[in-house]
């Protein structure tokens, strides 16, 4: 069954918390808060699909924390409708200029309110679904190079702030090219899509990613993991290989699909840059290239 959206409701005034909550608590995951520093707390440890927000509120004004929300990365993209006893057309305009999509006068009409909701929550669901396609390679339904560089964009500066581990690691189909060359494109294309599949199927946790990076390259990103834990990782990947016997009888390497794998681990170096780190792993790649393939060289 699909996840309920979330709809987070900032508003001072208990009545409108209850009419509202009652209105959309069957359809939709609900948070409320009475201030604009909870309504900014609740929005950034959650992830919130719509918020509906108030104006006069104790501690900041609902502009406010609309600007502090469109400001900030993981929020910019929520649609926050304004419901407010601020009905002149100037605070209209201010709200639509702070980033709101919507606003709504008190007192308010209930069913006009959950009708805008609905409509904006669907567009939104396939705004972030379309956001999604564009993330995926077309051909083997992985993460895409694009949505690789953000998301290790994300994990280098969480790894630097936590002082955890951060591995990564670069999974190359030994020589492709003759494979291409000798059972044609389609069974290429069949074979990339399989190991694709094994890779998507190794992620066991919610946080690891793997990404195809460009031809018959393939990236994996392991936060939280250990050198030792990632190496005996990608270990079972070439050795999953091995054992298939997929046959690739023009590699020079072996009579099947062998896979060779360069990685490293970041960890409590902040001397070591995003590049660094992704040179690293280029380097081992190539080391286990040159050494032989059907291999893994851990910098």
């Amino acid at each position: 069954m699909d996840k309920k959206p979330t709809i987070l409701i900032v508003d001072d005034e208990v009545i409108n918390l209850n009419i509202l909550a009652d209105a959309f608590k069957e359809d939709y995951k609900l948070l409320v808060t009475k201030s604009g520093a909870q309504g900014l707390t609740r929005a950034l440890q959650h992830d919130i699909d719509l918020i509906l927000l108030d104006i006069m509120l104790p501690d900041m004004d609902g502009f406010e924390v609309c600007k502090r929300l469109k400001a900030n990365e993981k929020t910019r993209n929520v649609p926050i409708i304004f419901i407010t006893s601020k009905t002149h057309s100037t605070d209209e305009e201010l709200g639509l200029h702070a980033g709101a999509v919507d606003y709504i006068g008190k007192p308010f009409n209930l069913p006009i309110v959950i009708a805008r909701v609905e409509t904006h929550i669907a567009l939104k669901q396939k705004t972030d679904l379309l956001e999604e396609m564009a993330m995926l390679d077309g051909l083997t339904h992985l993460y895409n190079r694009r949505k690789f560089d953000m998301q290790f964009a994300i994990e280098y500066k969480r790894a630097l702030r936590d002082g955890s581990a951060l591995s990564l690691a670069m999974v190359d189909i030994d020589y492709f090219k003759l494979y291409n060359d000798h059972y044609g494109h389609a069974a290429g294309d069949k074979a990339l899509k399989l190991v694709a599949d094994r890779l998507n199927d190794s992620i066991k946790r919610s946080c690891d990613m793997a990404a195809r990076f460009g031809g018959e390259e393939f990236i994996l990103i392991l936060p939280n993991t250990d050198a030792f834990g990632a190496a005996e990782y990608c270990q079972q990947l070439i050795d999953l290989f091995n054992e298939r016997q997929i046959p690739h009888s023009f590699s020079p390497v072996a009579k099947h699909l062998t896979l060779s794998i360069g990685g490293a681990t970041f960890k409590n170096d902040k001397t070591m840059s995003q590049d660094a780190v992704f040179e690293m792993v280029d380097k081992a790649l190539y080391k286990a290239k040159n050494g032989g393939r059907n291999r893994l060289v851990w910098a």
